[in-house]
C-alpha cells in the first residue's frame, strides 16, 4: 500500500454534549481559526456525539459546534486547541476534546 501524502498533525476526536452533559447527535463541528487555510467544511456527530477532525500542521485551532436542539432552540460551543508535532516517524497525535454547547 503507498502513501497518498503526509500524514496529518493530529486527529481531533471529541465528543459534543449538552449543558445537562447528555451526548448530541448531528451537531456541525468545524474550525473557525488555525494557523493556515483550510477548507469551508465541518463534519456531524454520531449517535454518541462524537466526532473526528484532521488538522494539516501544528498550531493553535478553534473548532466550533452548533446544533439544533429538540426543544426548537439551537446551541452552540467552542474550543481551543493547541497541536504539537508528535515524535519523529509517527502518524499522528490523537487529541481528546470536549466541546459543550451552551
Amino acid at each position: 500500500m503507498s502513501e497518498t501524502g503526509p500524514a496529518p498533525a493530529a486527529l481531533l476526536n471529541g465528543v459534543v454534549r449538552n449543558a445537562s452533559g447528555a451526548p448530541v447527535a448531528d451537531a456541525r463541528v468545524f474550525f473557525t481559526e488555525s494557523p493556515q487555510p483550510l477548507p469551508d467544511i465541518a463534519v456531524l456527530t454520531d449517535g454518541a456525539g462524537r466526532f473526528t477532525l484532521t488538522v494539516p500542521a501544528p498550531g493553535d485551532y478553534t473548532l466550533a459546534c452548533h446544533a439544533e436542539l429538540p426543544e426548537g432552540a439551537s446551541a452552540s460551543g467552542e474550543a481551543r486547541v493547541h497541536v504539537v508535532p508528535g515524535p519523529s516517524g509517527s502518524r499522528s497525535a490523537e487529541v481528546w476534546i470536549e466541546l459543550r454547547l451552551a
